[in-house]
């Protein structure tokens, strides 16, 4: 495939494809080098104008958190999204069964922290008169997820999925039984759940960025760059200023999952979870929801991790792509009786896209896209928007 332009291969079964060999697998893009594009970087997207689509299910129970979290990231990786591993197209290192396992692991991992995460909302402070928010202690628990995935699998599944459902499962623990945590509509729920990760990655302390680092080098994603301030490789020249805020400030421009540490987890709670619940609740099965919502997604927000790979203008080339399939067959206001009788089309054209990202050594793997539909999907079903068992 020529460096300048994306090619496409048409196919005749899209979805059956077994994929080509990937030099680096698909991970957090935590220091991509700058490039004067800075149209395709990530930016915070609007809330939107209308309202979430009715749904008949409640928000669960914080004890749920582990089987939302392995169910989501289950999901993420069966549903056939172009340039990713999923149930018919493995990679030549990782295949299904290593996101299967790491989705397993993490949610035991996520049922080891619950009684940690139900510690009271509150502490006293240091003079024992005042109450203070309880330590942040996500950090810790992505360090522990990401060690647990390196016992069952021998590359990095996770570590961008991980670093996005620590702050929102130990938020959502603390934010039940509060005012906002106990009532209000779908979409009031949804904003306090946004603000209260948000808050608790405000006061994240520089030992979370520690423990942010350590499982960072533990999962050792391909591609890593190095950058003159708080780089992920140099974990002994944090200083007192460094807190996980801070660190992700810094790396915001160039990678989205950082971005979504500085901005309330935005593009999950405003973009890809409205995305999911509208497709679903359109008649659209679960995996063709999350299709939709990850081309829909790819097209608003060009790839971080491709963009450190191949280059800010391959990752919005590649955006531009999926924005014509997104107009073409995944438009607002969805309507799956429209849409049944292109489905077969609509296979070819992904097809297309997908053997496309799969060339040059899969070097345009959109995974922080990816990760981004794992997160949505949890926040989902944790708000009740997937009632069990889910359409597939």
């Amino acid at each position: 495939m020529s460096d300048d332009k994306i090619k496409s291969k048409p196919t005749n079964n899209p979805h059956s494809r077994v994929a080509e060999p990937v030099n680096g697998p698909r991970d957090a893009a935590m220091s991509l080098p700058a490039d004067p594009q800075d149209n395709c970087r990530p930016t915070a997207p609007p809330v939107p104008s209308g309202s979430l689509p009715s749904v008949a299910g409640e928000f669960l129970q914080p004890a749920a958190l582990p089987m939302a979290i392995g169910l989501a990231c289950q999901w993420e990786a069966l549903a056939a999204k172009p340039g990713n591993v999923h149930r018919l197209a493995d990679f030549a290192d990782m295949g299904l069964v290593d996101f299967l396992s790491s989705a397993v692991v993490v949610a035991g991992v996520a049922q080891q922290w619950l009684p940690r995460w139900a510690e009271p909302v509150v502490s006293l402070s240091g003079n024992g008169s005042a109450a203070e928010p309880a330590p942040a202690m996500f950090g810790e628990f992505v360090f522990d997820a990401v060690r647990a995935t390196r016992q069952v699998t021998s590359t990095n599944t996770n570590l961008g999925i991980c670093l996005l459902l620590g702050p929102l499962a130990e938020s959502y623990a603390r934010l039940d039984g509060t005012p906002a945590g106990a009532g209000g509509t779908v979409s009031q729920r949804l904003v306090a759940w946004s603000n209260a990760a948000g808050q608790l990655v405000e006061r994240a302390s520089v030992d979370q960025t520690r423990w942010l680092y350590r499982a960072i080098a533990l999962a050792s994603p391909g591609g890593m760059g190095q950058v003159d301030q708080a780089d992920v490789h140099t974990l002994s020249s944090l200083g007192p200023t460094d807190t996980v805020a801070h660190v992700m400030q810094l790396a915001a421009e160039r990678d989205t999952i950082a971005a979504e540490y500085g901005r309330g987890f935005a593009l999950t709670f405003n973009r890809v979870v409205p995305d999911l619940a509208a497709f679903y609740a359109a008649g659209y099965g679960l995996q063709w929801a999350t299709i939709a919502t990850f081309v829909r997604c790819l097209a608003r927000q060009p790839d971080t991790l491709i963009a450190r790979k191949a280059g800010w203008a391959k990752a919005g080339e590649v955006a531009t792509w999926a924005q014509r399939l997104a107009d073409e067959y995944f438009p607002d206001n969805p309507d799956f009786t429209r849409f049944e009788p292109r489905e077969a089309d609509c296979e070819m054209a992904l097809g297309d896209l997908d053997f496309a990202l799969r060339g040059d050594s899969h070097r345009l793997n959109p995974g922080t896209t990816a990760d981004l539909i794992a997160a949505g999907l949890f926040v989902a079903l944790m708000a009740g928007m997937l009632a069990l068992p889910v359409r597939w």
